[in-house]
């Protein structure tokens, strides 16, 4: 078990083998869960990305042509290539 002081203003510094364990990676977001008066959980929240998301959508019924989604999820696989690639 970790252990973690908590500052003045309210911080906690995570401990390096459990943030590496979760991929808390800074800029990540946590999530917090109250299970009673003296414990909670905390989680990582993974954004979906358009690749994530590619396989959920459906584009019958929705307004929009198949080949608009596919250039849409293109575009958004480009963008994060292009980010990873320029180290943002």
């Amino acid at each position: 078990m970790e252990k973690a002081r908590i500052t003045s203003r309210g911080q906690v510094t995570i401990p390096k083998n459990i943030r590496e364990k979760l991929g808390a990676t800074p800029g990540k977001e946590l999530e917090f869960e109250l299970i009673d008066d003296k414990e909670a959980i905390i989680k990582i929240i993974e954004k979906p990305t358009a690749e994530k998301l590619a396989g959920s959508l459906n584009p019958e019924g929705i307004e929009g042509e198949e080949e608009d989604w596919k250039n849409v999820i293109n575009e958004e696989k480009a963008n994060k290539w292009k980010t990873e690639l320029e180290g943002n």
